[in-house]
């Protein structure tokens, strides 16, 4: 009804913007569609990175479309692409109780810190808002059928408020991607030994690490998402970091497939204590 008052300032775009992720799998040529349906973006004035979000992204997401989706957000948040193209977007959703605890944990759980963690909580700052349970909302198939198919979920949906961190300005999107690398392929395996796993990258950074406070004996896992930004910012002003193996590998283009599920199949395994050492987390 508004859009037809006012033809002129507002279009409506009939498109599932959640199902996004989902559409990007597909090898198909949609890069003239995806960005029609971010021109009304393109048209806001760009803002300084650090004031106030202009932007205010609310949505309902199932507990699989949650992690599809933000994961998703993660990637051009990386990019400062998309929903970032005029500056900071803040996202006010609603996620399962398990994509919190992702957003949430902390070492040592095993089974739930990983490189998504460290990702949500390098990147973003996060508010818990409200908690409500999944029977008062409805959710419907998106398959085009004779009846409308409702899908219930069980347990709670978490409010959450994600604002992207201030100092993100002071990263470009190499140095973001080189970042983004960096701790999903030191938390591939969580209980490597710190020191030397890095010396393979940067040969003789033992002492320089270990007068940092950084044990021997300390696992990936045992940082906490600060001292993993704090590590790699360690990396990233080495004199040898452009020259280095690790630098190298990490100009290989990660977001060819933009959303990788395997951490889905992962958790909804009964994953064993002996076996948590054994992970492959590439989640993001």
């Amino acid at each position: 009804k508004i859009s037809k008052e006012f033809p002129n300032k507002l279009e409506v775009i009939n498109k599932q913007i959640i199902n996004l992720p989902n559409i990007l799998v597909k090898e198909v040529e949609i890069n003239d569609e995806i960005s029609r349906w971010f021109t009304g973006i393109e048209t806001i004035k760009t803002s300084d990175w650090r004031s106030d979000p202009i932007i205010k992204f609310v949505g309902v997401f199932s507990p699989i479309n949650s992690r599809l989706f933000l994961r998703f957000v993660i990637k051009q948040l990386v990019r400062k692409d998309l929903f970032f193209w005029c500056g900071r977007t803040q996202f006010v959703v609603f996620v399962s109780e398990k994509e919190y605890n992702c957003m949430t944990a902390t070492p040592p759980n095993f089974k739930l810190y990983r490189s998504i963690n460290v990702m949500y909580n390098t990147l973003f700052d996060i508010e818990s808002l409200e908690t409500v349970p999944y029977n008062e909302f409805a959710f419907y198939s998106s398959q085009p059928t004779t009846k409308s198919v409702s899908h219930t979920f069980d347990g709670n949906a978490r409010l959450v408020r994600l604002t992207p961190k201030e100092y993100l300005d002071e990263l470009d999107e190499q140095t973001l991607k080189d970042y983004y690398y960096f701790v999903t392929q030191t938390f591939m395996k969580r209980k490597s030994w710190i020191i030397p796993f890095l010396e393979n990258w940067f040969p003789n950074c033992g002492p320089d690490l270990i007068r940092k406070g950084i044990p021997v004996f300390k696992y990936f896992g045992d940082l906490r998402p600060e001292e993993m930004l704090d590590l790699f910012k360690y990396c990233y002003n080495r004199s040898d970091y452009n020259s280095s193996i690790y630098k190298a590998f990490s100009q290989n283009d990660i977001f060819d497939n933009e959303i990788d599920v395997q951490d889905i199949k992962l958790d909804e395994e009964d994953i064993d204590t002996k076996d948590k050492e054994q992970l492959v987390d590439n989640e993001l």
